[in-house]
């Protein structure tokens, strides 16, 4: 029930015993617990520090008084600090429980915590015992009988609940909107001061004010400031503002708080209080008579951090009639200054509509001492034409102007720059008047003689239709900003219009002529018909030449699929001449009239185009000022697609998806040279009669003639050896490389491996595959994967697994078997092409052999790791700890075999006693069988691991010999 509550404020805890049903209430919500159990309850009272339960006294009890000061503006009760800043010249103290500060009771209530827990009533640290049992609900009541609080015991669970009522406010906490590294949080007040236009006798524009220091106020806007009034759900009605309690770090005895706007129900909502405060008679601590805070001698500053500070102040009104106070603020005066207020229009030119940020500025005013004003108003660079308005239809101004400022000031060091922020933001209200502005060109009064001035005063400009002669001309308008509701003009800007007979606007019109298509080696003609074009601006060819012909031109654009933009592609494609269109020179798609042949424009693309999407746009600038739609911008889209292509596979040279290469088979001769890994990577596909992998494209009916296809190491190609495990090498598209060494290369299609120590360090795990190799299809406009395939290189030879003779055991100087009969290898054809060990003789697997260049036995070559017998020849004890066998432990101290037993599982090696030697018997290599264990009864397996060198490293495996008992 308290994980459900949480921080919400309790107001009820009730118990029926008839079904053993809890329901709290709180400000979070109603939460019921099922007891499934009749509980006793208990009323536990104080009464004038004497304590009843259930109505029968239990004596006296004794209260202390907490200890209550003020440290650095800080409130500490008991030496724990409070979270209320009261300012450090506040007089705090208790009265009957409950704090008084500045004598003004507040609804903090000082004394001991008292709660029941175990059965006994705790008050502070003392307690004192009740007699209640371990399952009780204990209702704890003031002296007035109201219930403040209920502890629940069930056997060794407690849960404790304050009770409060939600009908007044315990506290306010303000709700910080702007930060400072000075002052912490900080309340601006916003003002509009004057700038150093009004400091001279007369101000420098009409709107200025004379003789006035700089930075002196002109108007007050409101600062919104936001507190959270505690418990929720306190009603409107039950309180009222009492205003703003200040106080100052840097006293300042004849200072005001700011003034507080109207507060109403409206301003409450959700819990939080919302209340507009400004400036306005509010001496603020500054630092300098600057753009800070005027007329406050600067001596009294001292530190920037010392600022002043308000506190707002509520009154309960139906219960716990006491004052509560907030947690005080600084506040400090935000200024703008009159030249920084700027008005816009939210709309450009041709009437389209702006967003913040982008506003249309209107033109500064000139000076009062400006002798030219007609030449100044005329002049663009001065006053620009900001808005097209319509003779027929005039415009209603006043939707469209804003006033807004980028800069305002504060004396904290920190100045603000913003994106044309409103001047309601701000909280000010601006109002605007609007005047013409007289000024004569071309012989008239470009203003006076057209503008209808009543109707201008309502912030419509309307122009008499009869007096067409209008069109064309620029009158200028006075637009008048006020901040107080009319009393003061505090901006004046300047709005020069041009009244024109059509409002132009941009059009896009898009088409769909130039088509889809899919590359190859061709080069592709479409059209684009303008009959469309003259039909959607309703002109025949030759008004429409009429009205644009001169101004067109051409671009291309490329959709980039990463930024998700249209890259201009023109300049790339015009010097390439990839994107051609016909008869257009500088980009022109316009020629001759109606009668001529130029109807369509024609559009030739080159093979090398990319595939992509694109965008042709024909732009057209109007020659006059009747064209509706200028600039007019024809788009039509297109996609250039690349073909699919891919080769069949000779599925002889392929297992598990990949392509299997190995060495060639003997030649001409049985010689080491002929062993060599060099494929043809055609051979891995269908191929035709020159011998090249078949190409397959889709669509097939295209001209593919000019195609050229090549093997390549792509850029992801990866080499992994036989237990894929990833390999550091260094690849381009023809080699690959380890520590320097090569491995592979591809050369004219062919995929050739070096002896290297890399490459035989590869094989000698048996297999390494290189990854991502890729048959690549060029065409004029860029390369196609055919396919993208791996390759296995395959260890040419491995060891026969099985040796043709077993030991025999129990014989007189041990038993031999010719190492012939013990060693041979296969090569990669099958188990048909044995390679005996050594190859010195003539018969077909020896020679094989002599191919794959097998070493010879020698005291730096042999198969097995031995170690050397001291005093003896060609003699070698092979090593116990490396032969693993099927023996297991009987349980009785003897070895038995299993023939259940595996190699990949079998974890006894040859028992110490036991010997293998390798040694020359009559010229002839043997492996002598030598055992003290014991005689056996049955017959048992050792694996023996092998490494023989050849010419790409080396054969490594294990074989398998058996121990049979004597007959």
């Amino acid at each position: 029930m308290q994980a459900k509550i949480g921080d919400g404020v309790v107001t009820s805890v009730t118990y029926d015993e008839a079904t053993g049903k809890l329901t709290v209430v709180s400000t979070s919500g109603t939460v019921t617990y099922s007891t499934h159990q009749t509980i006793p309850t208990y009323d536990v009272e104080l009464r004038d520090n004497e304590l009843f339960v259930n109505g029968e006294s239990k004596g006296k009890v004794s209260i202390d008084v907490p200890k209550v000061e003020v440290i650095d503006g800080k409130l500490y009760i008991d030496d724990e600090v409070q979270d209320l800043n009261i300012g450090t010249s506040a007089k705090v103290e208790v009265i009957d429980g409950k704090l008084y500060i500045d004598d003004e009771p507040t609804d903090i209530v000082v004394r001991p915590e008292v709660k029941v827990d175990g059965g006994k009533l705790w008050i502070g640290t003392q307690s004192y015992d009740l007699g209640l049992p371990s399952d009780a609900i204990a209702f704890l009541k003031d002296g007035e009988g109201v219930i403040t609080g209920v502890t629940i015991t069930l056997g060794d669970e407690t849960a404790s609940f304050k009770i409060q009522s939600n009908t007044y406010v315990t506290s306010l906490t303000y709700v910080p909107t702007n930060y400072d590294p000075i002052v912490d949080n900080v309340a601006f007040l916003p003002v509009v001061g004057t700038d150093e236009n009004s400091e001279g006798l007369k101000g420098v524009y009409e709107y200025n004010w004379s003789k006035k220091d700089l930075y002196t106020n002109m108007v007050y806007g409101w600062v919104k400031m936001q507190y959270h009034v505690s418990p929720n759900g306190v009603p409107f009605e039950n309180f009222e503002v009492v205003g703003l309690r200040r106080q100052d770090v840097n006293v300042l005895s004849r200072a005001a708080t700011p003034t507080l706007d109207k507060v109403t129900e409206e301003d409450y909502v959700d819990g939080i209080l919302t209340i507009r405060a400004n400036a306005l008679d509010f001496a603020i601590a500054n630092n300098g008579n600057n753009y800070e805070d005027p007329d406050v001698d600067k001596t009294e500053m001292g530190d920037l951090a010392k600022v002043n500070q308000v506190a707002l102040q509520l009154r309960n009104t139906k219960e716990n009639n006491g004052i509560v106070t907030s947690d005080y603020v600084s506040v400090k005066r935000m200024v703008l200054l009159q030249k920084d207020l700027l008005i816009g229009l939210n709309k450009d030119k041709e009437q389209k509509s702006l967003k913040r940020g982008k506003f249309n500025d209107l033109a500064q005013l000139y000076k009062v001492s400006e002798t030219k004003t007609d030449a100044y108003v005329a002049d663009e660079g001065n006053v620009p034409v900001h808005l097209d308005v319509l003779f027929q239809e005039g415009i209603d101004l006043k939707p469209l102007i804003e006033g807004y400022a980028n800069t305002a000031y504060t004396n904290t060091n920190v100045d603000l720059t913003f994106q044309q922020k409103a001047l309601t933001d701000f909280g000010f209200e601006p109002t605007y008047t609007y005047t013409v502005e007289s000024y004569d060109l071309a012989e008239v009064d470009q203003t006076k003689r057209y503008i209808n001035e009543e109707a201008l005063k309502d912030g419509l400009i309307e122009f008499d239709q009869k007096n067409t002669a209008a069109i064309g001309r620029h009158p200028v308008i006075r637009v008048n900003m006020s901040l107080d509701g009319g009393e003061t003009i505090i901006m004046t800007k300047l709005l020069k219009i041009s009244v024109v007979k059509e409002l132009q606007v941009e059009e896009t019109f898009t088409i769909d002529d130039l088509k889809d298509f899919t590359a190859s080696c061709e080069k592709v003609e479409q059209y684009i018909d303008f009959d469309k074009i003259f039909n959607h601006c309703e002109y025949s060819k030759a008004q429409f030449v009429e009205a644009y012909s001169g101004k067109d031109k051409w671009s291309l654009f490329k959709f980039n699929e990463e930024t998700s933009k249209w890259d201009n592609v023109t300049a790339i494609v015009t010097t390439d001449k990839s994107f051609v269109v016909l008869g257009a020179g500088n980009n022109s798609t316009i020629l001759g009239t109606a009668l001529d042949q130029n109807n369509r424009a024609t559009i030739q693309m080159a093979n090398t185009m990319k595939e992509g999407r694109y965008k042709l746009q024909l732009h057209f600038e109007a020659n006059n000022t009747s064209v509706v739609y200028n600039p007019l911008i024809v788009e039509d889209e297109f996609i250039i697609s690349q073909p699919s292509v891919y080769a069949n596979i000779n599925k002889t040279y392929w297992i598990n998806n990949n392509a299997q290469f190995n060495v060639q088979a003997p030649n001409t001769a049985y010689s080491p040279d002929e062993c060599i890994f060099d494929k043809n990577l055609n051979e891995f596909f269908v191929t035709d009669a020159s011998g090249k992998a078949v190409l397959n494209y889709t669509p097939e009916e295209a001209d593919y003639d000019c195609a050229t296809a090549k093997f390549i190491f792509s850029t992801k190609a990866t080499v992994v050896d036989a237990a894929g495990k990833k390999v550091s090498v260094i690849i381009d598209n023809n080699k690959i490389e380890k520590s320097g060494m090569v491995i592979a290369e591809i050369k004219d299609d062919h995929i050739v491996l070096t002896p290297s120590l890399a490459t035989q360090e590869l094989l000698n795990t048996g297999k390494f595959t290189i990854n991502n190799v890729h048959l690549v299809v060029t065409l004029p406009n860029g390369e196609l994967i055919a396919k993208d395939f791996n390759i296995d290189i395959v260890r040419p030879l491995n060891i026969n697994p099985l040796a043709t003779e077993a030991f025999t055991d129990a014989q007189d100087l041990g038993d031999e078997i010719g190492l012939d009969k013990i060693l041979s290898m296969y090569d990669w054809r099958g188990e048909d092409y044995v390679v005996t060990f050594p190859g010195t003789k003539t018969t077909t697997p020896e020679k094989l052999g002599a191919f794959y260049d097998v070493k010879d036995i020698s005291a730096n070559n042999l198969p097995f790791v031995t170690t050397p017998i001291e005093g003896a020849t060609d003699e070698y004890l092979l090593t116990n700890k490396e032969i693993l066998t099927n023996l297991v432990n009987d349980g009785e101290g003897n070895w038995v075999p299993d023939n259940n037993l595996t190699v990949d599982k079998a974890k006894v090696t040859l028992p110490a006693g036991t010997n293998l030697t390798l040694k020359k018997s009559n010229g002839k290599w043997v492996l002598n069988y030598k055992t003290n264990m014991g005689t056996i009864v049955s017959t048992y397996k050792m694996w023996i691991p092998v490494k023989i060198a050849y010419k790409w490293g080396f054969v490594i495996g294990q074989v398998e010999v058996e121990v049979e008992p004597v007959k």
